[in-house]
């Protein structure tokens, strides 16, 4: 038994050996006839990757030509245009059905607002809730074009509501913007700064004689239209109350006007007793405007034709002027303590006060409500009065004193509510307040601790208190946007 396996095993072994030789022949000659044949081109290798890169494509985007092929196939319908259509409709809808279900008359049809409902929900289930700009009410055509020309004429939305609620008292929600005058910064040093009443415009005026208008946004802020005026100092240029106009002033018996409707320059020559324009100030009915003169004397213009109407005096040199908004009072700071108040209808003076704690005046102005008036001076004082009180005393007590800036205040300005008062003060870097007027405190936050403003020189609020213009002595001027206001 062992001998016999053992001859099998020898058998099998030769076998193998047999075999594994004719393998390796064989393999030896295919690999032969391999570097025979000629190697495959590039091409080859570029169509193969081609076919995979599609072959991927269509794995993850899916193919296109399947897609309408599959479409094209499960067409449930087709148009057959010719003459017994009608009569093949007719006889359809006319046959009854082969079979008739009991059930189906259990099925309501529902229409109306539960569907739009259970079709919403089914849709939160499958995609989730909807996006927030899903949520975006949607306009009529009619009224994105109307939206569309306002736009591109500058005229306010007074459609938006404002923001119900009080002003806080400590801190201010504001965001910077860029600055009003990023597209030039060539005016000089910024000797004012206005926003349009009826317009989403800014205007800017400069040292160097130039005068430029902005659209404002807060974003670009684009240029619209600039007037350069050679060796001419601008010293004041100001809107007049219909916006129609605006009134460049200097050191010089000639000043210029400039009318924004037509586009029309005309220089004009002061009345005889005027020396320059230098500080102006319109009245609110329109009617008047009044101009610092020398030696205590304060003037007043007609505002259309400019003509001389009368001249009033009071014992120091004026610095500012404020009108009353009924047109019948003209409030004027000196560069002593005291205030004068002229009644215009009787073109004398009406009362004297003494500026509580001011040495040297330097600016007031009057809220547009008429109740407060504040006063700027040139130690860093800014009081708030009341105006029925200045009327009744020699030496009234202010209402709020403020205190936060040291140098002399350069300007002050109410925004259009009477909550928020602005004062600057143009001898030191970032020397700019906001003042919460009935609690006469001051808003910690602004400006941040990055802000980099300069020196400001002048403050402009826009028509709803949008917007915080402050100019500046280094040719900008900074924009902020307040929060609490929703309009321009």
């Amino acid at each position: 038994m062992s001998d016999s396996s053992d001859s099998d095993f020898d058998d099998l072994t030769a076998i193998m050996k047999e075999y594994g030789q004719e393998a390796k022949d064989e393999s030896s000659s295919s690999d032969e006839e391999t570097e025979q044949l000629p190697k495959p081109q590039k091409r080859r290798r570029k169509i193969e990757d081609l076919e995979d890169e599609q072959a991927m494509n269509a794995f993850l985007f899916g193919d296109k030509n399947a897609l309408v092929k599959n479409l094209e196939g499960k067409q449930t319908f087709f148009l057959d245009v010719g003459n017994n259509d009608e009569q093949e409709i007719e006889k359809v809808s006319n046959e009854d059905p082969v079979w008739n279900d009991s059930d189906d008359d259990n099925y309501v049809e529902v229409k109306g607002e539960f569907a739009k409902v259970k079709q919403k929900r089914k849709l939160e289930r499958i995609v989730g809730k909807k996006p927030k700009w899903a949520d975006l009410d949607r306009k009529d055509e009619e009224s994105e074009d109307e939206d569309i020309i306002k736009q591109a004429v500058g005229h306010l939305n007074t459609d938006k509501p404002t923001k119900s609620g009080l002003l806080p008292k400590t801190l201010l929600n504001f965001k910077r913007q860029k600055n009003m005058n990023r597209t030039t910064q060539s005016e000089g040093r910024i000797k004012s700064c206005e926003f349009h009443p009826k317009s989403t415009v800014g205007i800017v005026s400069g040292s160097k004689g130039i005068v430029s208008m902005f659209a404002i946004d807060g974003k670009e802020n684009r240029k619209i239209h600039d007037i350069c005026y050679e060796k001419f100092f601008i010293h004041s240029c100001k809107l007049t109350n219909n916006g129609e106009e605006l009134v460049i002033g200097g050191l010089l018996k000639d000043f210029h006007i400039y009318n924004l409707m037509t586009g029309y320059k005309q220089r004009t020559r002061l009345p005889k007793l005027l020396k320059n324009l230098k500080y102006f100030q319109f009245s609110n009915c329109g009617k008047y405007m009044a101009v610092v003169g020398e030696f205590g004397e304060v003037h007043l213009l007609h505002s259309i034709t400019k003509e001389l109407l009368c001249t009033m005096k009071q014992e120091h040199s004026s610095t500012s002027l404020s009108f009353s908004p009924d047109s019948n009072e003209l409030y004027s700071h000196s560069d002593d303590n005291e205030i004068t108040i002229f009644d215009i209808r009787t073109q004398r003076i009406k009362h004297r006060f003494v500026d509580d704690g001011c040495v040297n005046g330097t600016v007031l102005t009057i809220s547009s409500n008429g109740k407060f008036l504040a006063t700027g001076s040139r130690q860093g004082f800014v009081n708030i009065y009341d105006r029925q009180d200045v009327l009744k005393s020699k030496y009234p007590l202010p209402l709020k004193s403020i205190s936060n800036l040291s140098t002399e205040i350069t300007d002050l300005k109410f925004n259009h509510t009477t909550e928020m008062l602005a004062m600057c003060s143009m001898d030191d870097n970032k020397a700019l307040k906001l003042v919460h007027v009935e609690s006469g405190s001051v808003f910690s936050n602004f400006p941040s601790n990055l802000d980099t403003i300069g020196k400001p020189t002048v403050l402009a609020f826009s028509p709803e208190s949008g917007y915080l213009g402050v100019g500046t002595f280094n040719s900008e001027v900074p924009m902020y946007r307040l929060r609490h206001f929703n309009n321009y």
